[in-house]
């Protein structure tokens, strides 16, 4: 899917941002356009916002989730639905291993090294600061109040409908409060935390048969 994010004017003059279809320039979700045009009026937060939007559609994309029609079904989320999304508001939207990769000489380490190499690297170069998961969250909360307000407020809610929904904004309020604000400030995302000849010297004296090897011959 590819969509971007765009600035318009609307008839009065007042400058927006919404979520659109890079190619065609057409809105990506009629909800979506409203959404952000009634819920931000100062155009910075609806861009910041647009942007939010841009991460958490594209990831429901992904996973073949509608949150509109699960709204108006009251499915809402799953658990497991929602944690896998929980999980990935944690992370950059563009990690990938792959530059990783391209960087170990594979013949030197065994499968086990390469896993961990892999994973601690992601880790550390993927990971968003709390302000931005706080931000992903929230913004994804206000769609869906959005949404609810809108396609079920006027009507007579169904009791189990309209738990669901208080059961998944209380989550996400819940979540959102108990991220600690400690990594505010996001390092380069290229800064390793351990060099990459440092961690290379690291696995080569653990090797059992290395002459640098501090272990003991029967410890190793």
């Amino acid at each position: 899917m590819n969509i971007s994010v765009k600035s318009y004017k609307d008839l009065e003059g007042r400058l927006h941002a919404d979520l659109v279809y890079t190619a065609e320039g057409l809105p990506y979700c009629f909800w979506l356009t409203c959404h952000l045009r009634d819920s931000y009026q100062n155009f910075n937060t609806s861009l910041t916002y647009a942007n939010q939007a841009r991460f958490y559609m594209q990831y429901f994309e992904s996973q073949s989730i509608d949150i509109v029609d699960r709204v108006e079904s009251g499915a809402f989320l799953l658990k497991s639905e929602y944690d896998d999304f929980k999980d990935r508001c944690l992370f950059r939207s563009d990690n990938s291993n792959s530059k990783i990769v391209d960087l170990v000489n594979t013949r030197r380490l065994t499968e086990k090294q390469l896993d961990n190499l892999i994973y601690s690297e992601s880790l550390h170069r993927a990971r968003v600061s709390a302000y931005t998961t706080k931000l992903r969250l929230g913004a994804f909360r206000s769609y869906v109040r959005y949404l609810y307000q809108h396609i079920h407020a006027p009507n007579n809610v169904p009791a189990d409908l309209e738990s669901s929904y208080k059961d998944l904004m209380q989550t996400l309020s819940d979540d959102i409060g108990m991220i600690k604000s400690d990594n505010a400030i996001v390092k380069d995302a290229f800064e390793q935390a351990i060099p990459t000849d440092k961690y290379f010297m690291l696995l080569e004296n653990s090797i059992p048969s290395s002459q640098d090897n501090p272990w003991s011959k029967r410890s190793r």
